[in-house]
């Protein structure tokens, strides 16, 4: 089914069917912070062996230290960036790896952005996964090595465009009246699709 942003923002329990909350929207993309300094705020981390997330953390205090058989990571490949499993159980726990480190790190996107129409601004928005390897160009493990300047030309290509999107997200209830809207794919529309999307949704209606 298809919404404005009014709909979601005025959380209406009604807008989403019993079973589903499932819809799209016709928004552009107004704020995605690629640019960041904190890289953190743009992807995840999760442990390879028990599956929990990890945390950034500094690098080891041997890092620039050579030894027979240490494993050189460059700062290019990510190697400027760590973290530690703090699960106590797991065979990792308290150990450091770079982020690249894609036997011990499963590194994912997890982006929050704002979504806008001519009805309003959701600003609980989250790109991950796929839909977020697609929208930027590139796998996680190679965006966490391009530098600010490069970064900042994919947002400004991204950002301030129209874009179909297909979200999922549970009900809004009294507690949480804006719940997490999770996009599963994010595509360009046509010219129709927006003049449609336009006509059926005016300011004040659902």
């Amino acid at each position: 089914m298809k919404y404005s942003l009014f709909s979601l923002l005025a959380y209406n329990l009604t807008i989403f069917s019993a079973n589903t909350g499932y819809g799209i929207v016709f928004a552009l993309i107004t704020k995605i912070d690629l640019d960041r300094s904190d890289l953190t705020g743009l992807v995840t981390l999760q442990c390879n062996s028990c599956q929990r997330r990890m945390l950034p953390c500094d690098p080891p205090a041997d890092l620039t230290i050579p030894a027979p058989g240490k494993p050189v990571i460059s700062e290019q490949a990510g190697g400027s960036f760590y973290a530690m499993c703090t699960t106590n159980d797991c065979p990792l726990a308290n150990q450091r790896f770079a982020w690249s480190d894609t036997q011990h790190i499963m590194l994912d996107y997890g982006t929050m952005v704002n979504l806008s129409d001519h009805t309003g601004t959701y600003h609980r928005t989250l790109l991950s996964g796929e839909t977020m390897t697609n929208l930027v160009g590139c796998p996680p493990t190679k965006f966490i090595t391009l530098d600010l300047k490069q970064r900042s030309r994919i947002k400004w290509n991204i950002c301030l465009h129209r874009f179909k999107i297909y979200f999922w997200s549970e009900q809004p209830s009294f507690n949480c009246p804006f719940p997490l809207l999770t996009v599963l794919a994010c595509e360009k529309p046509n010219a129709f699709e927006v003049i449609n999307s336009l006509q059926s949704h005016l300011p004040g209606h659902c």
